[in-house]
């Protein structure tokens, strides 16, 4: 897995051309993800001549810019669609490197909209920090992910950890670990639902995809000054558990086989809500596997018909 520098990073961004009233607030934010933006940039595979990427979820491309620094993808974009436009642009310029960059995200409704592109178009999907503000269907995500995945194709997905031991602190002093509502900025702005390692590696794998690498690691800074205190039931905790309580999830998984919707009783109720039709049209073997929101189970013979059931 290749390495890269948190000092290289983080000079990078903050070479980024900000307004004086929010350089402090840049500043500190971007020393707060370093952690993260390294472990992504180390997950994602190398590129090949001509392969795409999609980012889901890009603004303010903080990423997409680490992205074009460090790799060699292609990059489209995928935001969320709140009314209005259908895309977004941005011009970012770092003046002391040099550099202008120009991005446009196409807007969507990534639980309730196909995206716009074609089978099997990318080598990569980035869905980074994405999956905790989703409201109704991540598995309708999941399915449109996996769809534009060429076959082998793989998805790096980052989603904060629930049972992070800062939560868990909380929880043991009585303190709530839901974010405030933020009437400004809608529904999908506040962390909807948030999970834990063993439910991301579950719903991955329910949907078809294979999980080839799992961490939960903790990002925040200055990790060896938190109090002891802090520091000890972390410890004792793994002790006890074999559970690790770092605060973020990293994942990375493939495309492999055909999807399936997969929809969990330990995260959906009324479950018959979600069998939907999602297409017009329904053509047996060609496009009813990502059909209907429960599913269509594999083809059989009955009185020498092939019949396919809804699961």
């Amino acid at each position: 897995m290749p390495h890269y520098s948190e000092e290289e990073i983080r000079n990078y961004l903050l070479a980024v051309e900000t307004p004086p009233p929010e350089r402090a607030d840049w500043h500190t934010w971007t020393t707060w993800n370093l952690r993260r933006f390294r472990r992504t940039l180390e997950l994602v595979p190398p590129a090949e001549s001509g392969d795409r990427c999609l980012e889901i979820g890009s603004i303010p491309y903080t990423f997409a810019l680490l992205m074009k620094r460090f790799h060699q993808y292609s990059l489209a974009h995928v935001d969320f669609f709140a009314g209005g436009e259908r895309q977004f642009r941005k011009i970012i310029r770092l003046p002391a490197l040099g550099e202008t960059h120009e991005f446009a995200s196409e807007l969507y409704d990534v639980e309730r909209e196909d995206l716009p592109f074609p089978d099997e178009s990318f080598a990569g999907v980035l869905c980074c920090e994405v999956l905790e503000h989703l409201t109704t269907d991540p598995v309708a995500m999941l399915a449109e992910i996996h769809r534009v995945l060429r076959p082998n194709g793989w998805l790096v997905l980052t989603t904060p950890n629930s049972a992070c031991l800062r939560n868990v602190v909380d929880l043991l002093h009585g303190r709530n670990i839901y974010r405030p509502y933020a009437l400004a900025f809608g529904p999908t702005w506040r962390h909807n639902r948030e999970y834990t390692a063993a439910e991301v590696r579950e719903l991955l794998l329910g949907c078809g995809f294979e999980v080839e690498h799992l961490s939960v690691e903790d990002i925040a800074p200055n990790l060896e000054h938190r109090p002891f205190g802090h520091r000890a039931l972390h410890w004792l905790l793994r002790l006890r558990y074999r559970l690790n309580y770092g605060e973020q999830i990293f994942v990375r998984a493939r495309r492999r086989g055909q999807f399936c919707w997969h929809y969990p009783s330990w995260l959906f109720h009324h479950t018959e809500f979600y069998v939907s039709v999602r297409r017009p049209y329904v053509r047996v073997g060609e496009n009813d596997a990502i059909q209907l929101g429960k599913g269509w189970l594999e083809r059989e013979s009955s009185d020498g018909v092939l019949v396919r059931r809804i699961g």
